[in-house]
C-alpha cells in the first residue's frame, strides 16, 4: 500500500471520533438545559415580559412569553366575527398580532379568546458578561 495508512482503518477512527464529539455535544446541551432551568428558578420568570438580574460580573435576562394560536383556521369565519378589525389583530396566515390584541375592546378580545389556545412558550435565558474598566 505504498507505505500508507489503509483508508478504512482512518475512517473507521474518523468516524469514532465524530460519533464521540456529536455524543459530547449532546451532553453539553442537555447540561446547558439544566442550567438555564436552575437560572430562571433563581432569577424568575414573568408570564409575559423579561426579569433581569445582575452579579458581580454577569447580567443575566430570563424571558417569558406565552403562544397564542387560534383553534378555528378559517379566514371567513375571522373575517365574519371581527369585521374591519380583522386585517389589525390578524396576519394572513391567521396568527395573532399580540400588540393589536392587547389593545382591541374587551368584545374583539373575548370573540378571539373564545377559540384561542394559549400555551407558554420556552423561557429564554440571556447571559452578557459585564464590561471589565
Amino acid at each position: 500500500m505504498n507505505g500508507t495508512a489503509d483508508p478504512k482503518v482512518e475512517l473507521e477512527q474518523l468516524a469514532t471520533l465524530h460519533s464521540q464529539a456529536k455524543a459530547r455535544i449532546a451532553a453539553a446541551r442537555e447540561y446547558m438545559v439544566q442550567l438555564e432551568e436552575r437560572i430562571a428558578k433563581l432569577v424568575g420568570v414573568k408570564e409575559e415580559g423579561a426579569t433581569t438580574m445582575r452579579s458581580a460580573t454577569y447580567k443575566v435576562t430570563t424571558t417569558g412569553g406565552l403562544n397564542r394560536v387560534l383553534e378555528v383556521q378559517d379566514p371567513a369565519y375571522w373575517r365574519d366575527q371581527l369585521g374591519s378589525d380583522f386585517d389589525d389583530l390578524l396576519t394572513e396566515k391567521l396568527t395573532l398580532k399580540t400588540a393589536a390584541f392587547r389593545q382591541a375592546s374587551p368584545d374583539i378580545q373575548a370573540k378571539l379568546m373564545e377559540h384561542m389556545v394559549i400555551k407558554p412558550k420556552k423561557v429564554a435565558v440571556k447571559i452578557e458578561a459585564k464590561e471589565v474598566d
